[in-house]
């Protein structure tokens, strides 16, 4: 919404103030009246938002192993596209250490994109690129104040528009670099990035690779080392999917409930919890620390009678005992 607003704006500015086969202040190219365009823009509209059909199905159709936090019904789905429930997350900056290293891994592409894109947006020459320099530039600065203004432990994804956004101008900046400097140049330059770069990301990949089937070969260990068929394991990890995935896909110890305590201390979640299991998994009063969340679950669960077990325990089994199937080749 932040980059497609303004661009929008700017193209229906441009409708507005160019002439028939004349030009507007910018100059655009010659087009027809605005009315005419208007069933291209409603078509423009309409398509993106289409995936939203998607997400109101399965507000009243819900799917099992679906985002815990869309609610069933109407209101859910009101919510759900709102972003209502996520004005908490409002101010500040705080990123999980592997989403930090992330980012960081888009500063090459920023640092050569983003400047040129401001030596566009103040040329001299009041055309239409230096105008569509401009109205990037505002996207761009839009986007990147949400991006450090939205405290979750996992914004990397809100960086793709800056990306987009900047690395589009660095052909432009190639070809700038060719018309002054010369062809070779500019093919020197490419060539020493390609080769700077490539091994990198590649190496930086491959381990990626192995470091996710390590930790498929430990959590698949520790979910059979779960001591019991019937209760309650909670992992208050973003890898919890995976376990629901072994049981929906697998067939994987189906008796077993599988909870995130931290979706939990979401008042959907948690009154979902509450009609299906009889009891309130915090028993009555929602922890203040995190790190409060499991051990406050364990102990509900263990009121109710229900054998339960933190995850992250059988993670650390696994560690301690070694017993890891052979690692995928």
């Amino acid at each position: 919404m932040l980059v497609s607003l303004p661009l929008t704006l700017w193209l229906a500015r441009g409708a507005a103030t160019r002439r028939p086969g004349g030009s507007g202040p910018d100059p655009f190219p010659p087009a027809p009246r605005p009315p005419a365009l208007l069933p291209a823009f409603l078509a423009g509209v309409a398509i993106p938002l289409s995936s939203l059909a998607w997400i109101a199905w399965r507000a009243v159709s819900p799917a099992p192993g679906q985002w815990p936090l869309l609610e069933a019904g109407p209101g859910g789905f009101v919510a759900h596209v709102t972003g209502g429930a996520f004005g908490g997350y409002l101010g500040g900056f705080n990123p999980a250490p592997a989403e930090a290293a992330l980012l960081l891994t888009a500063l090459p592409w920023l640092a050569a994109g983003l400047p040129l894109l401001g030596v566009a947006a103040f040329a001299r020459d009041a055309g239409p690129t230096r105008s569509f320099a401009r109205v990037l530039g505002t996207a761009a600065l839009l986007q990147a104040g949400f991006l450090l203004a939205y405290r979750v432990p996992d914004p990397s994804w809100l960086a793709l528009p800056l990306l987009v956004v900047g690395s589009a101008w660095i052909p432009r900046g190639l070809s700038l670099l060719a018309s002054r400097a010369g062809v070779a140049t500019a093919a020197l330059v490419v060539a020493a990035a390609a080769i700077a770069f490539p091994p990198t990301w590649v190496a930086r990949d491959l381990e990626a690779k192995r470091s996710a089937e390590r930790t498929e070969g430990i959590v698949r260990a520790a979910w059979e080392a779960v001591p019991f068929e019937r209760g309650l394991v909670a992992w208050n990890n973003d890898l919890e999917p995976r376990l629901r995935a072994y049981q929906l896909l697998e067939g994987s110890h189906p008796e077993r409930l599988v909870e995130h305590p931290g979706m939990l201390s979401w008042e959907g979640p948690r009154r979902a919890f509450r009609e299906r299991m009889g009891f309130d998994p915090w028993g009555g009063t929602l922890p203040e620390r995190e790190a409060d969340l499991a051990p406050r679950l364990a102990a509900t669960a263990a009121a109710a009678g229900l054998p339960s077990l933190d995850f992250d325990d059988a993670i650390r089994f696994v560690r301690r005992s070694g017993r890891l199937p052979a690692t995928p080749r």
